[in-house]
């Protein structure tokens, strides 16, 4: 779902991240309305079992895009440091390159 649409270019954008964050936590905010339409109640008793099982896949999905998400992003950063120290061992210089390092 949203977890597809990170991108490298995501990454760098902060508020774009933040922004498909919050759509992958929607299930976790909206917590409290899910159980009280998932939990049966004595006047109303549909199956159960399968509707707790249903929200607890659905919260695990969101989890796991969550982490996948931010994993991805601190490997697309991880990657972009390891280029540029290897830029930076190769020409000390580069003011360029030291800005570029400092910012990341």
């Amino acid at each position: 779902m949203a977890a597809h649409m990170m991108t490298p270019a995501t990454c760098e954008d902060f508020l774009a991240f933040q922004e498909i964050l919050k759509k992958l936590r929607k299930v976790d905010d909206n917590i409290v309305y899910a159980l009280n339409t998932t939990i049966p109640t004595e006047s109303f008793a549909p199956n159960g079992p399968g509707m707790c099982k249903e929200l607890y896949e659905k919260l695990l999905s969101s989890y796991s895009q969550r982490e996948k998400a931010i994993k991805g992003c601190l490997q697309v950063s991880s990657d972009r440091v390891h280029s540029l120290k290897e830029e930076r061992s190769k020409n000390p210089d580069n003011i360029d390159v030291l800005k570029r390092l400092r910012k990341e």
